[in-house]
């Protein structure tokens, strides 16, 4: 008698900062933030993802690095919210994100989110739409009508949920040709002759953004301030 082949149950991996997440189905009730406050996992979450789109806007209020966790083989661009780990220096005294500050769509989608499936050991191409699993309550907003029709404020959030995850697949595509043209350096990589032959500069654009500002703080918005140099120093200054 022939034996059939065992499947696997599809596992589905969360996010970077999600807890357990489940397929987002037309019947589930969700716990929707309100207001202001933020979700307990962003309150200590450090670094946190962004797209490229948001590159602009983000680059105003956080520093934006890029994170490898292969050794150097795949990117993914980050926004810095703190010198420590698990330090939000954005989140306010009441657990509000900081008002005067960009806030990134990885945030704004919670508690949604897009995720690929594993099935038998391999990932699937295609993602799913997700909602945090302790967000899911009988208690919660519908999301649909009784026609089976997005409500006004699942159609915002499904949007955003979306435009976003599109904007993920292009930032892999963009870290994955700057690898393959070494757009993106490691920090052994690196050399540069500017200790010995740059002080005077570093020193000159170094002194005015500390100047009369706080030491040893943990908090770069409190040690640092940003200036306007004329476009030859500026160049010098950020190749050096």
């Amino acid at each position: 008698m022939a034996s059939t082949p065992e499947t696997t149950t599809p596992q589905i991996t969360p996010p970077y900062g999600f807890q357990e997440v489940v397929a987002l189905t037309k019947t589930h009730r969700v716990l929707l933030p309100k207001g202001t406050a933020l979700p307990m996992t962003f309150r200590n979450m450090n670094p946190i993802p962004v797209s490229y789109t948001e590159f602009p806007i983000a680059a105003r209020d956080y520093p934006l690095v890029f994170i490898s966790g292969d050794q150097g083989k795949t990117f993914t661009p980050m926004l810095v919210t703190g010198l420590a780990s698990q330090q939000n220096l954005f989140v306010m005294w009441d657990n509000t994100w900081d008002r005067r500050a960009y806030v990134p769509a990885y945030v704004r989608r919670y508690p949604f989110c897009m995720t690929r499936m594993m099935v038998d050991g391999r990932e699937s191409t295609e993602r799913l739409a997700c909602v945090e699993k302790i967000a899911v309550n009988a208690r919660g907003d519908a999301l649909y009508d009784d026609d089976g029709e997005p409500l006004p404020e699942w159609s915002a959030r499904q949007k955003l949920l979306f435009d976003y995850e599109k904007d993920l697949v292009r930032t892999e595509e963009m870290c994955r040709l700057l690898e393959e043209g070494k757009g993106l350096l490691s920090k052994s990589d690196l050399a540069t002759l500017a200790p010995f032959m740059a002080n005077w500069l570093r020193y000159f654009v170094g002194t005015p953004m500390h100047t009369g500002l706080r030491d040893n703080v943990p908090d770069f918005r409190l040690c640092v301030r940003t200036i306007t140099l004329d476009p030859f120093s500026e160049f010098l200054y950020w190749r050096m």
